[in-house]
């Protein structure tokens, strides 16, 4: 991966940043977009499932392994 060392200015304004920001060009054409390291959107995530239904899950014992998966996933080509 290329790397590019900031300006100071830029840097500063990318740093307090907590979401993806649009970098554009004076013309004002699109650059890319910046991505924060630790977006705030994910920094408190949460699993939209509870520990008492992970539990049952897992106790349940269902599932594929990795094995079974790359198998389907050979057939499927």
């Amino acid at each position: 991966m290329t790397q590019i060392v900031l300006p100071i200015g830029i840097e500063q304004q990318l740093s307090i940043a907590d979401e993806a920001v649009e970098l554009r060009g004076t013309g004002g054409n699109l650059l890319g977009v910046f991505v924060p390291a630790l977006a705030s959107e994910y920094a408190n995530a949460q699993p939209h499932i509870s520990d008492e239904e992970l539990e049952r899950r897992f106790a349940e014992g269902v599932g594929r392994t990795l094995p079974e998966i790359w198998a389907d996933l050979r057939k499927q080509q």
